[in-house]
């Protein structure tokens, strides 16, 4: 699993290796199988001192079981927050909606041009029917 989402990455913490998001309550070890430890050796990112991969991928996982982390209580508590807040605006809230695709991104930009013709169109009528009544 690990081996796929890592490709372009060299260089990581060991916290980012033994588990990717800490924040989610079901957050499983990025290194699960011998496949991973394997990867990870290749790379550079780990050495391991012992031949049997099963072993090493074991001890991410037991490693993983262990890390209690609490982002009320940590130095970023600050910036989880300002993310949270974030998260939950309504202009986030737009952009997942309204601009998550290029075609969503597409039709709401030609709703907006119509909307903006239309406008266009009625000021245009307004201004001639005013030209074409008398002055008392």
């Amino acid at each position: 699993m690990f081996h796929h989402q890592a490709t372009a990455v060299k260089k990581q913490t060991v916290l980012g290796v033994v588990m990717p998001d800490p924040c989610s309550i079901d957050a499983q070890p990025n290194v699960q199988t011998p496949g991973d430890v394997t990867f990870l050796c290749l790379n550079g990112i780990i050495a391991t001192l012992s031949q049997d991969d099963i072993h090493v991928a074991n001890l991410f996982s037991s490693l993983a079981k262990s890390v209690a982390f609490n982002a009320h209580l940590c130095y970023l508590s600050r910036q989880f927050m300002d993310l949270e807040a974030y998260g939950n605006s309504n202009w986030a809230t737009m952009r997942r909606t309204y601009f998550s695709s290029p075609w969503s991104f597409i039709s709401v930009s030609s709703a907006a041009f119509v909307i903006a013709l239309t406008l266009i169109q009625t000021v245009m009528a307004l201004s001639s029917y005013l030209k074409g009544i008398p002055a008392r």
